[in-house]
């Protein structure tokens, strides 16, 4: 009997052993994000067919919009200055003004014809969107513009 006693015993322990030796993994539980989603923004236009997205756009004073794409002889720039700050459609070139420069050192060429849609002038966040259309600028046709919650500076 004393040897069913220390056999109990050990195997009592060794079992004490194996369970409390044992990893016991637990999965937290995730926390929320605290960071808000960033809002995505851009501006994008094909010119003569060829599409471009600006390196950077922003939008300044209420009522200009600024874009930059590519260096060098690759550069371009567009300026649009546009007559409210509210939601709407203004025609080009009067009241709205649409100036394009492709290069470095070449000059400005203003836009003679198109459209400008403001379809979100967010004061309230500083974002400005929209749209251009059919927009003659010397020898250029810039199409398919569309500009989303550019900051404002």
């Amino acid at each position: 009997m004393k040897n069913v006693k220390i056999s109990l015993a050990a195997l009592s322990i060794a079992f004490m052993i194996i369970f409390f030796s044992c990893k016991k993994t637990t999965t937290p539980d995730p926390t929320p994000d605290p960071t808000p989603p960033a809002t995505t923004s851009g501006f994008t236009w094909k010119e003569n067919g060829v599409a471009y997205a600006a390196d950077s756009a922003w939008f300044y004073t209420t009522t200009r919009i600024i874009v930059f794409y590519g260096s060098g002889a690759n550069r371009r720039g567009i300026l649009i200055s546009f007559p409210a700050t509210a939601n709407g459609v203004f025609p080009i070139p009067n009241p709205t003004f649409l100036s394009y420069t492709v290069g470095v050192a070449a000059n400005p060429v203003q836009g003679t014809s198109g459209n400008l849609t403001i379809t979100n002038y967010d004061n309230t966040n500083n974002r400005l969107s929209g749209t251009f259309t059919n927009v003659t600028v010397g020898s250029n046709i810039l199409t398919e513009g569309t500009f989303t919650n550019l900051p404002k500076r």
